[in-house]
């Protein structure tokens, strides 16, 4: 290539050289097109890596993933959210028991039993228990496992308990906590005395007359580092190891203490459902099948190769088959036409004593005997209804009974047939765009068959891709996980509704965005007695506290999200500029070089050394409008969160408009890269000539779109079930042990990446060769360079005397003729 020095490069090459010049290729004589956007992509790139160079030493990324306690502090991390304690040596999360909820209600049943009647004056006990009390009962069994699971206290369950509806309320009866391991054992020498709320009525009873009843013992500071009353194990539940660091529960032999048929119900189904395929059963399957997997990775490789061999198959088959593909597939959409308006017609003609079969195979019978009473003139006598539509009115009448109906079924397999109609003449209309469609389609595919090394860039494009987005992550979860110590309120609130607000409005705990903290209930902190009720909601104490979330979305993440969509589009852009500029040495390369010629290598080269710069811009605005779209998105959420109905729908609307804007800004990309890789202009430039080369060709440029996409749809669903079925195969022959719905299903996601990344190369190179003939047959181009499939639609090829392009119809629109 001839490198021409920016200082030198005059207006001409600016804008780059004329169609005319590209009879012998690509342009040979370039120069870098937008350095300055290059160097606004490589100082952006450096600011997020000094973001994330920040966040690796300020953040913790497993702050997103470590199991937390009620508090929101993060079990197994050392440096806690507003110097909350150190949990290094305690990295399992456990569940004990909420004194507060346990602990109001049994002693509200003691003191309110016949014996604490039996302790009290008839004055106190009124006071104390209220009329609503009823009469005295018998003690309760305090420690009753399925009591502190929250089961009823009497009578009887008519239906089955639902295991998940009572975990759901049983949480409620739970402090999670974290601890050093996940032990059973509790220590004889740290318990704990309950005391009954100050606000509680029966609160001066109990501890008058039972002021040390209910005793707790509790875990070791060693394995639980909470105060007291949040390391009390609950009786009758033992824990094991489960995933995640976290102990899961079940009930033991302490729970043969219950003696209602309701209870050991509740021990029943609670048991059923920690031991159900929820937890560890799902648990111990996905091992299995993560461990199956480890052992056939020589299937998974395999099956990768088969993947790629058949993807190439593919492609090269298609220049046979796309002609029969598509003929066939417009003939299908008229046969869709064609019966449905049928099917529409049949059944306003079915009788109410037949099916829709039998009003098909009776229809004939039904035309041919109208038919013969018209010809007769017999129909003297006769019902007309009868005459003309059958003999229903003797057999019930019809199946569709209101004639308004019938009436709308008959319109509509009319306007149905009219579609069919107009459907088969626009076919024959657009006969020669159809057949022009599909020998793009052809050659694009004898591209792929000479040059298979194509096939290589979107194979490094995903490596690439996979690469930075596991750098990305990474960074990003750092970058996130660097929740300010004032995010959330750090004094203490007296209600619920003040942390967490109410089904109309935000609290100070919750009214963060996009990302909202959480409230905690501080009663071993709480300025009163101690033991303050769990449904506290008006009290001079103030023991609600705000805790942060786990993550945050501030500006420092929507830099790193529109970092990596900006990555993304650049990576993208560079594989689509140097696919076309090979296929571009590859259309115009003399027919005898077309196989020996390089394209990938030179391509590459050129799009690294004097394009990064214009790929640069059209994937930032890419990136701006994929931003600007989820961004919309996040809006709506919030909108969803506060109950804003009119912000909510005014986001979906903009959401919807950037969608279908992006899918613009893809389209008018890629022609831009295309006339970056044969011209070798400035991004602007190649933009504004390629959206004036598809103003031009509109109609036939919608013609090879539609003719691309039905054959990528077919190429993907082909690709993913032959990878699929092959990987059954291979996978049966080599491990028949093993179970193959999992294997077999990671086969199909195999063939369903190597199906998107054949055929996107298949893809560009219809659009690439498509553009390149509108080149040639718009300039006239002579020569032994066009492939085979093209040739009759050349028009008057005269290089020597370039005359102004010829247009066939509007927008290039012929009918039944050479467009």
């Amino acid at each position: 290539d001839k490198i021409v020095p920016a200082g030198a490069a005059s207006a001409k090459a600016d804008s780059g050289p004329g169609d005319a010049e590209l009879k012998d290729g690509p342009a040979v004589s370039r120069h870098c097109t937008d350095p300055c956007c290059l160097l606004i992509f490589i100082a952006h790139a450096a600011a997020f890596w000094w973001l994330a160079g920040n966040a690796w030493k300020k953040g913790d990324a497993q702050m997103l993933f470590r199991p937390r306690d009620f508090r929101g502090d993060y079990c197994g991390i050392q440096e806690q959210w507003n110097h909350g304690p150190d949990l290094t040596a305690y990295p399992k999360l456990a569940f004990s028991t909420n004194v507060a909820k346990v602990g109001d209600a049994a002693a509200q049943q003691v003191v309110c039993s016949e014996q604490g009647k039996a302790l009290m004056t008839s004055e106190e006990y009124a006071q104390a228990c209220g009329e609503a009390a009823g009469p005295a009962g018998a003690v309760p069994p305090l420690l009753d496992p399925a009591r502190l699971l929250g089961g009823p206290t009497s009578g009887g369950l008519s239906t089955a308990i639902d295991p998940g509806a009572l975990v759901g309320d049983a949480m409620s009866y739970f402090n999670a906590v974290c601890m050093a391991s996940c032990a059973n054992t509790t220590s004889a020498t740290r318990q704990y005395t309950y005391t009954p709320p100050t606000t509680a009525p029966w609160a001066a009873a109990y501890k008058t007359h039972f002021p040390a009843l209910l005793k707790f013992d509790a875990w070791s500071e060693d394995v639980c580092p909470y105060s007291t009353r949040y390391c009390i194990a609950t009786p009758g539940v033992t824990l094991f190891e489960g995933p995640n660091d976290i102990c899961l529960a079940n009930l033991t032999g302490a729970a043969a203490a219950v003696t209602s048929s309701v209870e050991a119900e509740l021990r029943n189904g609670l048991s059923s459902l920690v031991q159900s395929n929820v937890t560890q059963g799902l648990v111990q399957r996905i091992g299995t099948a993560v461990g199956q997997m480890q052992r056939t990775w020589d299937v998974f490789i395999m099956v990768a190769v088969l993947a790629c061999v058949v993807g190439l198959t593919f492609l090269v088959l298609v220049r046979f088959f796309a002609g029969p593909l598509i003929w066939l597939g417009l003939m299908v959409i008229f046969l869709m036409f064609l019966t449905a308006g049928g099917a529409c017609w049949m059944r306003s003609q079915q009788c109410a004593d037949e099916d829709f079969v039998q009003a098909l195979q009776g229809s004939g019978q039904k035309a041919e005997a109208t038919l013969a009473v018209v010809q007769t003139g017999n129909i003297s006598g006769a019902n007309p209804e009868a005459v003309v539509l059958g003999d229903c009115g003797a057999r019930g009448g019809y199946s569709v009974a209101d004639p308004t109906a019938r009436k709308a079924l008959q319109i509509t397999a009319g306007v149905t047939g009219g579609l069919a109609l107009l459907w088969l003449i626009f076919i024959c209309c657009t006969c020669s765009q159809i057949r022009l469609a599909i020998a793009v389609n052809k050659v694009a595919a004898q591209f792929v068959q000479y040059t298979p090394e194509a096939v290589l860039v979107p194979l490094a494009q995903a490596a690439l891709g996979v690469a930075w987005m596991c750098t990305w992550l990474v960074c990003f979860a750092f970058m996130i996980s660097q929740v300010p110590a004032n995010y959330v309120p750090t004094t203490p609130f007296a209600t619920r509704a003040e942390a967490m607000g109410n089904e109309t409005s935000l609290g100070a705990c919750n009214k963060q965005r996009p990302v909202p903290g959480f409230a905690w209930l501080d009663e071993a902190g709480c300025s009163a007695a101690d033991g303050v009720a769990a449904g506290l909601v008006a009290n001079a104490t103030s023991c609600w506290r705000c805790a942060p979330p786990r993550f945050i979305i501030d500006h420092r993440a929507a830099y790193a999200f529109f970092s990596f969509l900006w990555h993304c589009a650049m990576l993208t852009a560079s594989g689509q500029c140097i696919i076309a500029g090979a296929v571009g040495v590859w259309f115009f390369a003399p027919m005898r070089e077309k196989g020996r010629k390089a394209k990938v290598l030179l391509s590459c080269w050129r799009t690294t050394r004097y394009h990064l710069g214009s790929l640069a811009v059209g994937s930032f605005i890419l990136a701006v409008v994929q931003f600007l779209k989820w961004w919309m998105y996040l809006l709506s959420r919030q909108a969803k969160a506060q109950h804003n109905r009119v912000a909510q729908v005014i986001t979906r609307v903009l959401v919807c408009c950037l969608w279908c804007f992006e899918k613009c800004v893809k389209f008018l990309d890629k022609g831009a890269y295309i006339q970056i890789a044969l011209k070798g202009t400035s991004f602007c430039t190649s933009a504004w000539a390629a959206a004036i080369l598809i103003a031009r060709n509109c109609i036939r440029f919608g013609f090879v779109s539609l003719t691309g996409v039905f054959i990528h749809k077919i190429g993907v669903l082909f690709l993913v079930s032959v990878t699929a079925v092959l990987g059954y195969f291979v996978l049966h022959a080599l491990h028949p042990e093993i179970d193959p719905i999992l294997p077999v299903a990671m086969y199909a996601v195999i063939g369903l990446v190597m199906g998107k990344l054949m055929m996107n190369v298949l893809s560009l190179a219809i659009d690439t060769v498509f553009q390149c003939f509108i080149i040639a047959q718009e300039n006239r181009f002579q020569g032994d360079f066009m492939p085979t499939q093209l040739k009759a639609f050349m028009q008057h090829q005269d290089t020597k005397e370039p005359k102004e392009p010829k247009h066939s119809g509007c927008c290039g629109l012929g009918c039944c003729g050479h467009g």
